[in-house]
């Protein structure tokens, strides 16, 4: 028994051992490859970067093997392609999977190609339009190494939409003048333009009176012209440059303040552009003892022979105390002593003055002083005052006055011609009759003294022909001698002068 034993011991030894008639050792098997892993570092790379692929190769126990031969491939090689060592190559945007075998097994990753980022845009396009005009902008987008980047996604943008707007491609639309930024970005890159929305005025005319009356309102408006002559109507800001000479607010109502010249400014389109007015009011002045207040006529009248000039309402305190009202009409000599007035627009109102010879230019009130008070309160407690009268072989003629502020003016007339005094704006009882035509013109020549007009230098054509027909021919020659040549009126019209 105990050989038996021995002989199946000795049987397995020989057998471990490698025994069984071979010679040396036997080597035990390889440990079998169960799973590939694989691994991308960077797993995001941007177009034209590397990146590498490493692979795990562990047994089912999980242990690690290693000098096994690996292959290693791309399933979308356009968008990444991967050599033997497992080096990656982006060639275009997008994803690839890579894979790695060994003995059978397969492990895969995926890397992900991305554009390369926008560094920079910048926006190129005009930077002036016109209202309903449009223009394309363009956005260039480059790379850090400043390389030009196509095919992004660009998003626009209008800081004011009010002055411009822009579409998704770009083109730009001027809707009012002002000034707003276009803007575009491109993956979180913003590049802009500054764009100024204007009409490029050429030419501007301003519409309204050239010549004022102190303390009254004028509209004003304006024409405005581009180089080709089409009519614009941009917004403008409107003021006066000689600062308490004039008011004017934003709709181009103005109201003088101070006689003489002021300039009217206005601000369109980024120029300014400016004209000349002229403000009158009453003058009030003293001559040969005599108080005069006297204004011109708002409107110009024009004589049948086509000379041109204002009447001129005149109220006066004289010497003898007479207290006296008339309207001097320079160039035309008058029909008759028959009038019509009204104050403000309203009922015409007939009446007959004294026509003042031997000129035959002045219509004076009629009356006591205490009437023409009582009608120069009338006056002056209106605004305009129309008054019509009839032209020595011609037609009737018609003007207005502006009579704003004579209240203040007139006062101290009244109290230097006490007689009739007003008193509770009632005319008193008695006092002087109507004034002599001797007083009349000793008044009317202290007026026209302190006017600085000669008499003889004022008489027209018409008052010529009248003075003829009533006078001798040698007093006839001597009046048409006397007749000048007279400017005409002023056009109402003007163009404006650009300053900046």
């Amino acid at each position: 028994m105990q050989r038996v034993a021995y002989a199946v011991v000795m049987m397995v030894v020989m057998t471990a051992c490698g025994g069984g008639g071979t010679d040396g050792p036997v080597a035990p098997p390889a440990p079998v490859l169960s799973t590939v892993t694989v691994a991308i570092a960077p797993s995001t790379v941007q177009l034209g970067q590397s990146a590498s692929a490493t692979a795990e190769l562990r047994t089912s126990a999980g242990a690690v093997l290693t000098g096994r031969a690996v292959s290693w491939s791309s399933a979308t090689p356009s968008v990444a392609s991967v050599d033997a060592n497992g080096v990656i190559t982006s060639v275009a945007v997008g994803t690839a999977t890579i894979s790695a075998t060994s003995e059978g097994k397969t492990g895969t990753a995926t890397i992900t190609v991305i554009p390369i980022p926008v560094a920079s845009v910048s926006v190129t396009g005009v930077t002036t339009l016109t209202p309903g005009s449009a223009s394309g902008f363009t956005a260039l987008l480059r790379d850090a190494a400043g390389a030009t980047l196509a095919n992004r996604a660009v998003s626009w943008s209008s800081s004011d939409v009010s002055v411009a707007q822009v579409s998704a491609a770009g083109n730009v639309l001027a809707i009012a003048p002002g000034t707003t930024t276009i803007s575009a970005t491109s993956e979180g890159r913003t590049g802009s333009v500054v764009l100024t929305v204007r009409y490029n005025i050429a030419t501007v005319v301003f519409n309204g009176a050239t010549r004022v009356k102190v303390g009254d309102s004028y509209p004003y408006t304006i024409t405005a012209r581009l180089a080709d002559g089409t009519v614009v109507t941009p917004p403008a800001i409107w003021g006066v440059t000689e600062a308490g000479r004039a008011v004017v607010n934003s709709n181009g109502m103005l109201m003088p303040l101070q006689a003489g010249t002021f300039t009217i400014q206005l601000l369109i389109d980024g120029g300014l552009w400016t004209t000349s007015i002229t403000a009158y009011d009453w003058r009030a002045f003293t001559s040969g003892g005599s108080a005069f207040v006297s204004i011109e006529a708002d409107i110009a009248v024009a004589n049948r022979s086509g000379v041109n000039d204002r009447p001129e309402l005149v109220v006066s305190c004289g010497t003898d105390g007479y207290f006296s009202l008339w309207v001097r009409t320079p160039h035309i000599v008058t029909q008759n002593g028959s009038v019509a007035y009204l104050f403000d627009g309203g009922a015409a109102q007939g009446a007959t003055w004294r026509e003042l010879s031997p000129d035959y230019r002045t219509l004076w009130h009629p009356g006591t002083n205490g009437s023409t008070k009582t009608f120069a309160a009338q006056i002056a407690a209106s605004r305009q005052f129309g008054f019509g009268f009839g032209e020595f072989m011609g037609a009737t003629k018609a003007t207005i006055f502006r009579v704003t502020g004579l209240a203040p003016l007139v006062a101290p007339l009244y109290t230097m011609c006490p007689s009739n005094a007003i008193v509770a704006g009632a005319p008193g009882a008695g006092g002087k009759v109507a004034m002599p035509l001797a007083e009349g013109a000793r008044v009317m020549a202290a007026y026209e003294t302190a006017r600085g007009v000669p008499r003889a230098a004022r008489v027209s054509v018409d008052a010529a022909a009248r003075a003829v027909a009533a006078s001798s021919a040698a007093d006839g020659s001597v009046l048409l001698r006397a007749w000048p040549v007279w400017t005409a009126s002023t056009v109402e019209t003007r163009q404006a002068k650009r300053v900046r």
